[in-house]
């Protein structure tokens, strides 16, 4: 399940960063995707919607990669479940 949410998410990203080339698994959000905060965000909205959790503002500053993120998204639809 984790392996398919990670693999969503990088579906969104390819749909919202110029250069998806860089798009894997490890990829720093901010530093190898050169996203800013702002960008962050909206890459987490779209995952709220996308897999339906709320998920915490303060978990930007807790997620650097695409696998970070879909960690945290897994251990909230754990939580939920």
């Amino acid at each position: 399940m984790k392996e398919e949410i990670i693999s969503q998410i990088v579906q969104i990203l390819s749909r919202n960063v110029e250069d998806t080339s860089a798009i894997t698994p490890d990829a720093s959000l901010l530093d190898d995707l050169a996203l800013d905060s702002l960008q962050v965000c909206e890459i987490l909205a779209l995952a709220e919607e996308t897999f339906g959790v709320d998920i915490p503002h303060t978990s930007i500053f807790l997620v650097d990669t695409i696998e970070e993120v879909g960690e945290l998204i897994f251990s909230l639809k754990v939580q939920v479940a």
